[in-house]
C-alpha cells in the first residue's frame, strides 16, 4: 500500500531506519539529542561540535545511531582565503567525534573571480584541500553541497555566485579529488 499508516511493522522500521534529522545549535543539548536518543533516530547531522559533546554522540550510537554528519563552516575569498582556521577546527573536532561524513560548500564568490582554475578558485581549494587531509585519512565521506540560492541572486546564471550550478559542484568535486588523491 501506498499510505503508511497501511505498511507493515517491518515497512515502517525499514523507512524509518532512512531518515534522520540535523540538530541546530539552539536545541541540540535540550530537545534534538534527547529526542534522536530516546526515539532511535538512525541519522544525525550537527553545525557545530564541541570535545565535551562527543559523550552524547557516542550515547546516540549506543541508542541505535548508524551516520552522523558534521556539516562544515564555509570557506571563501576575499583578496585572499577566509574561514580557514574555522574550517581547520572543525575538519578536527569531525576526527575526533568519529562522524561518518561532513558536508563542505564551495566558497560562495563572485564568477568573475571564483571559476575552475582561477587564481581565487586554486587557493581555496588548495587550502580547503589540505585542511582535509586528516578527514580524508580516517576514511571520513565528503560531500558537496550546492551553495544555497534565494530572492537575492541574480536570475542570469551567469551572475550566480561560485556553487550554485551543477557545473560548479563538478568543478569543485574534481578540484579536490585531484588535490586529496580521492574520486574515481
Amino acid at each position: 500500500s501506498c499510505l503508511p499508516h497501511e505498511w507493515s511493522h517491518e515497512e515502517r522500521t525499514e523507512f524509518s531506519d532512512l531518515l534522520g534529522i540535523t540538530c541546530y545549535e539552539e536545541h541540540k543539548l535540550t530537545r534534538d539529542m534527547p529526542f534522536a536518543i530516546r526515539q532511535g533516530v538512525r541519522h544525525l547531522e550537527w553545525k557545530n561540535i564541541h570535545d565535551n559533546e562527543i559523550p552524547l554522540i557516542e550515547q546516540w550510537r549506543r541508542a541505535g545511531g548508524k551516520t552522523f554528519s558534521l556539516h562544515m563552516s564555509a570557506m571563501d575569498f576575499d583578496r585572499t582565503v577566509t574561514g580557514l582556521e574555522k574550517f581547520r577546527r572543525m575538519a578536527t573536532a569531525a576526527v575526533h567525534a568519529g562522524a561518518d561524513t561532513i558536508t563542505v560548500h564551495p566558497p560562495f564568490a563572485l564568477h568573475e573571480i571564483m571559476y575552475k582554475d582561477s587564481p581565487a578558485f586554486c587557493a581555496v581549494a588548495d587550502a580547503m584541500a589540505e585542511a582535509l587531509l586528516p578527514v580524508v585519512g580516517n576514511g571520513i565521506q565528503i560531500l558537496i553541497e550546492n551553495s544555497h540560492t534565494g530572492a537575492d541572486i541574480p536570475s542570469n546564471p551567469s551572475k550566480f555566485p561560485f556553487g550554485c550550478t551543477p557545473m560548479d559542484l563538478f568543478d569543485w568535486q574534481d578540484a579536490l579529488n585531484t588535490r586529496l588523491g580521492t574520486g574515481s
